[in-house]
């Protein structure tokens, strides 16, 4: 430290029996240095686009439940789109394991911080408790919330997920007055729900495509979370990302797919709809 500070002619840090403060130049120098750290970033990820493929590349970050279960069986409409490109698509529940300077479009549950990035709501994502046909043959369900005690609750915990709004949902102070299971991801979450073991939280597009799934009637209605689609500025400039971009706001329209809307739509509504306009997501709900 004493030999940088001697480099840059400048007292960096304050030392104190505590630790050592950084002074008002070396913040200054340190948000300096992190600027340059992720300019230097952004062209190692533009560069990599030509180095692993001629045709080009998109990194994709993308939260695990809405990747896995509505928009990965949808990627066959992109690649008629771009059929050369490569797509190296990553699904996460794990927000520190986003390297924002190491992709171009990520799409999550909350507005990114980073004032760099081009952020862009695209819809809601309704929730309700949902149990299997089976579940429901062996056990019942809840007539109200406060009997979902009585009841195997499985919890999904991560990063993506406002542990406060769950409480809210179910009514309840503490997680252990009803969960039986936690578990950290959206797939096993799914699993763990269909095959009878328990009652969860899932979207509510869940009734588009799931018939051997049942909405729980005393689900509370209105909670919702965010769907946020962000990338970096560089990324609309360049075609097959914004070809990308383009494919994803389709995704979630809203005159297609209406539980993506900001008011909630009934799941008994939802099954009654013509499920031709989303027929390749139906496959990775069927047992």
């Amino acid at each position: 430290i004493l030999l940088l500070e001697k480099k840059i002619g400048a007292r960096l840090f304050i030392r104190e029996p505590q630790g050592v403060i950084l002074t008002d130049i070396g913040q200054q120098i340190y948000d300096d240095a992190m600027a340059a750290e992720s300019h230097i970033s952004n062209i190692r990820r533009i560069g990599k686009r030509s180095l692993i493929s001629e045709n080009g590349l998109i990194s994709v970050a993308i939260s695990e439940g809405i990747g896995t279960f509505w928009l990965t069986p949808r990627l066959g409409s992109y690649r008629t789109l771009c059929p050369d490109v490569v797509l190296d698509y990553k699904i996460t529940n794990q927000v520190s394991d986003i390297k924002p300077n190491e992709t171009d479009i990520f799409v999550g549950l909350s507005r990114p911080t980073d004032e760099n990035l081009i952020c862009r709501k695209l819809g809601y994502m309704h929730l309700g408790l949902y149990s299997s046909k089976g579940y429901e043959k062996e056990k019942g369900l809840p007539k109200t919330l406060e009997d979902i005690k009585n009841h195997t609750f499985v919890y999904q915990s991560s990063e993506l997920v406002d542990q406060l709004k769950l409480l809210q949902f179910l009514n309840v102070s503490d997680h252990s007055e009803v969960i039986k299971y936690t578990i950290d991801s959206s797939l096993t979450l799914y699993q763990l729900i269909r095959t009878n073991h328990a009652i969860g939280i899932l979207p509510t597009y869940t009734s588009a495509m799931a018939d051997t799934l049942r909405y729980v009637p005393c689900s509370p209605v209105g909670f919702k979370v965010e769907l946020w689609l962000s990338y970096h500025h560089d990324v609309k400039d360049y075609s097959p990302a914004r070809k990308f971009i383009d494919w994803l706001v389709d995704s979630f329209d809203t005159t297609k797919f209406p539980w993506f809307g900001h008011d909630f739509v009934h799941p008994d509504d939802i099954q009654a709809m013509d499920r031709t306009l989303w027929k390749e997501n139906i496959s990775t709900f069927v047992a």
